[in-house]
């Protein structure tokens, strides 16, 4: 059997003392950086590591950049926050480019020695902007004639990930870069600047948005595709004994339009895509999926949190915090918990980062003026 394209390299750890979002990238707005310390670990997969990359997990995560979890720690993956809440060995198989297809993810828990168990799907609302035809992989690192440009792009830039545009070459990537120094807006005009969407919070802060995320709802036919797509990956893990959950992600203009409508700062249109993923949940319920919609419990987090002088989102990335992610795990947990094997008394299924009783809370990150 083929096999999976992982979104990393194979048992690799990565650091970046100062890293940043990709919205602040996305516009080439070096003044809204928010710089953080970034540390990851790939499994003998090439998938983010979990305390389920060993053993026999009782689910797989499935997923996108949400839940690959750049810019948090191993353990505060939505895969590992909700390995701990739920008392489970939560495999995360997220791929921050493309969603498994349900025969890949079958062929993942058969690689994993799983009998039986669950497959949570991470859905983001933004999925909706698009029909819910499969994605063509990109080029893989393990293609021979692309494994040479790649390592020397690991060389000079360190990174981990498996499936890099390895077209371009490191010395393409080093002018590009010198050039948007110089289109910053004073030397020369920022073009890149109009990619992302600047708001303000109550406090004054800004926080960057993608333009996309401020879509109309998607008409019903769209919904409607994506609730089959999503019903035929359903039976094909049944008949695997897998049984599926999908958790609805709303994007982090959905989470935030609330506050933003307070504050000003520009049109701020009522969010269609979290009304566009409230149809989605209803839909997937009439047909009895599991469905859970972490929307109304990230709006409420937000809210408390921000009254505080926290988040549950970067300010300068379009993915939520360690605070966010612990917010969905909490939500998605007790959907997960009734559909997990029996445990076996040596399974050690609450081993790992920390145990069920014993969860580790992780702070959230405290508004701080913008780095200039």
């Amino acid at each position: 059997m083929q096999q999976l394209r992982a979104p990393f390299l194979p048992n690799a750890e990565f650091d970046n003392p100062r890293a940043y979002g990709d919205l602040a990238s996305l516009g080439n707005l070096p003044q809204l950086r928010r710089y953080r310390p970034m540390h990851l670990s790939s499994d003998a997969l090439g998938f983010r590591r979990t305390a389920a990359s060993a053993g026999v997990p009782d689910c797989i995560l499935l997923g996108d950049s949400f839940a690959v979890s750049f810019e948090t720690p191993d353990e505060a993956t939505l895969p590992a926050r909700l390995g701990q809440f739920a008392g489970a060995r939560v495999y995360n198989a997220a791929n921050y480019h493309r969603l498994l297809a349900a025969r890949e993810a079958v062929q993942l828990a058969d690689d994993l020695r799983m009998d039986r168990g669950c497959v949570v799907l991470e859905f983001l609302d933004r999925k909706l902007l698009e029909p819910p035809n499969e994605p063509q992989p990109r080029p893989s690192w393990r293609d021979p004639y692309r494994r040479k440009l790649l390592r020397v792009k690991q060389a000079i830039f360190g990174s981990t990930t498996a499936n890099v545009d390895v077209d371009v070459t490191p010395g393409q990537v080093i002018a590009g870069k010198l050039v948007r120094r110089l289109q910053n807006g004073d030397l020369l005009p920022n073009p890149y600047a109009e990619q992302v969407t600047q708001r303000a919070l109550p406090d004054g802060q800004t926080m960057l948005f993608l333009p996309d995320d401020l879509s109309a709802a998607m008409p019903p036919e769209r919904v409607e595709d994506w609730a089959a797509f999503l019903t035929d990956y359903r039976s094909t893990l049944a008949a695997r004994r897998l049984q599926l959950v999908v958790l609805l992600v709303p994007n982090k203009y959905s989470v935030y339009q609330p506050l933003l409508t307070a504050s000003g700062g520009g049109d701020n249109p009522p969010p269609g895509l979290a009304q566009s993923l409230s149809e989605l949940e209803r839909t997937l319920r009439m047909r009895g999926v599991a469905t859970v919609n972490a929307l109304p419990a990230l709006r409420d987090a937000a809210a408390r949190n921000l009254a505080r002088g926290e988040t549950i989102y970067f300010y300068d990335d379009t993915h939520w915090n360690s605070a966010g992610i612990e917010v969905a795990a909490r939500a998605l947990a007790p959907a997960v918990a009734p559909l997990l094997p029996p445990a076996a008394p040596t399974s050690g299924r609450t081993a790992g980062f920390a145990s069920v009783g014993a969860v580790m809370p992780i702070a959230a990150p405290k508004a701080s003026p913008t780095k200039r």
